[in-house]
């Protein structure tokens, strides 16, 4: 039987057992802090670091957009995080740092879910391509 190999076929580590389909992060992400807040804010940074962690170990064809993905957002996200109240100051309006931090962690969290997401619909292409090449090497 002839071999063949697809281009965007993910190309699978010696740790292709710690992989996880992409959409587990996600929803690990929402739920995890319902019930445990990691400590050092690692409910924003715990699962950028595993969505990385899969997407190496899964040899994701995407992986450079999904590092600049998480990248860029995680600087935008810092940005909002630390320029808000300076600028707020700057423009000359004055207003009572609580009712900001209220609106700023809407903002924090949209734009984390966004990333988020945007990073793990890039796996998930990955992802299905290995399920796909998992099933078929089983049978």
């Amino acid at each position: 039987m002839a071999h063949y190999q697809i281009i965007d076929e993910p190309r699978p580590k010696p740790w292709q057992h710690l992989i996880v389909n992409p959409n587990i992060i996600l929803l690990a992400a929402i739920f995890v802090p319902l019930f445990w807040n990691p400590p050092f804010w690692g409910r924003f940074w715990i699962p950028a670091v595993w969505l990385v962690f899969n997407g190496v170990t899964l040899g994701s064809p995407t992986l450079h957009k999904e590092l600049t993905v998480v990248l860029v957002g995680t600087l935008v996200w810092l940005g909002i995080l630390f320029t808000t109240f300076p600028v707020l100051n700057a423009l000359g309006i004055d207003v009572a740092p609580e009712r900001v931090a209220a609106y700023l962690r809407i903002l924090l969290f949209g734009v984390f879910f966004l990333i988020l997401y945007l990073a793990v619909t890039m796996q998930s292409t990955a992802w299905q391509l290995f399920e796909y090449v998992r099933e078929r090497n089983n049978r």
